[in-house]
């Protein structure tokens, strides 16, 4: 199975795990605001988001299995202000979450799992985005 089918099969069965983000995960009001209506700009920044955050999630997921815990902060810091702008409110605090218990190393038991749920989101949503704006 190549990649993009393996990701695909897995958000389809993380579903079952984060039943009540069916829903779209994402929400474009800040991103328009900022556009002014621009619609090409819009549609680029949705392509940077497609291009640069699954990576940097799949990061995390690597810097937490390595109990790389500076590394996990400093990757939860960087992808915070692209969960705000994107109103992905049900990561939200999870992020900063991630980024303080990462930082200082407590709560560390419970990383795994707020980590999981992060690449998941930023799965779906990437698929979402990629259906919303036909860039499949």
């Amino acid at each position: 199975m190549n990649g993009e089918g393996f990701k695909e099969e897995l958000i389809e069965q993380s579903e079952r795990f984060y039943p009540g983000n069916t829903g779209k995960l994402y929400e474009m009001t800040l991103v328009n605001e900022l556009a002014r209506g621009n619609k090409d700009f819009i549609l680029s920044l949705t392509k940077i988001f497609i291009d640069t955050v699954p990576a940097t999630a799949s990061e995390m997921v690597e810097a937490c299995n390595k109990q790389e815990w500076e590394r996990l902060s400093k990757l939860a810091h960087k992808m915070k202000s692209t969960v705000d702008t994107m109103c992905m409110v049900s990561i939200k605090e999870d992020i900063r979450t991630i980024e303080a218990d990462a930082k200082h190393k407590v709560n560390i038991t419970g990383l795994a799992s707020l980590v999981k749920k992060i690449d998941w989101t930023i799965s779906r949503a990437t698929q979402q985005m990629k259906e919303e704006f036909s860039l499949n």
